[in-house]
């Protein structure tokens, strides 16, 4: 009998050590992490990283920078201009790690110390596409033509020009 109660008492304590072993290793590797949001229309959303390895995600109504430990948001109440419409296309990095978003009605820049997109211009309308080139230029192809502007430039809007028009474009195309 006494052998009994060694063995039932020693059976009892190896569960024990191993039930709590095993739940403290689970509490010590899961870490908590702010889930995103699923998205309604993930055709319409934009991923692209940063030279910090931030992650920015446009969404039609917002932006999310993400830097696998949190997830900040940018909306037309906080961060973005609202300049530049309510309906945001993508982000854009620049070789200088500049943040460029587009928005159906013009263009932001992030700036890093206020934490929030700048307003550059709405001349443009509806941004497409940003591509950067080697002379740092931005090309913006946007509904009111294809626009570029200098990325290292110290005005407010970067010195943007038009390149050319919808109506040259499109007099093009009857022309040919």
């Amino acid at each position: 009998m006494g052998h009994f109660k060694w063995r039932f008492l020693y059976s009892f304590l190896c569960i024990l050590g191993i039930t709590a072993v095993g739940i403290g290793q689970e509490v010590n590797s899961v870490q908590r992490l702010k889930k995103i949001e699923p998205f309604l229309k993930a055709e319409e959303v934009h991923i692209q990283q940063d030279a910090e390895d931030n992650l920015w995600i446009t969404a039609p109504g917002k932006v999310m920078a993400y830097n696998s430990i949190e997830v900040k948001d940018y909306n037309k109440f906080r961060g973005i201009p609202r300049e530049i419409g309510t309906e945001f296309i993508q982000t854009y990095t620049d070789s200088e790690n500049k943040i460029w978003l587009s928005g159906n009605l013009g263009l932001a820049v992030f700036d890093s110390e206020k934490g929030e997109f700048q307003f550059v211009s709405n001349i443009t309308g509806r941004i497409y596409s940003m591509l950067e080139d080697t002379s740092k230029q931005l090309w913006l192809a946007a509904e009111n033509g294809v626009f570029k502007l200098n990325i290292d430039s110290k005005t407010d809007d970067f010195d943007i020009s038009r390149f050319l028009s919808e109506n040259t474009i499109a007099s093009d195309i009857v022309l040919f």
